[in-house]
């Protein structure tokens, strides 16, 4: 299994944690985050447009995961 990690801030908006250029041929992307970012649509646009052929699976989170 190969990963990638992205964060988004308020300031800045996206970026990479790690990479290792996987970001179109992900299968699965797992989404957590405060409930507010989960159901921006632009936000989630943006993030589609990163991993386009994935399924997404996303959960709220109490705490920040990074």
């Amino acid at each position: 299994m190969k990963t990638t990690q992205k964060q988004w801030m308020e300031r800045g908006g996206w970026r990479s944690i790690s990479s290792n250029g996987i970001s179109d041929k992900a299968q699965v992307v797992f989404l957590f985050g405060e409930r507010k970012l989960l159901t921006d649509k632009e936000r989630i646009h943006e993030f589609r447009k990163f991993y386009p052929n994935s399924h997404i699976i996303g959960c709220s989170t109490a705490g920040e995961i990074a």
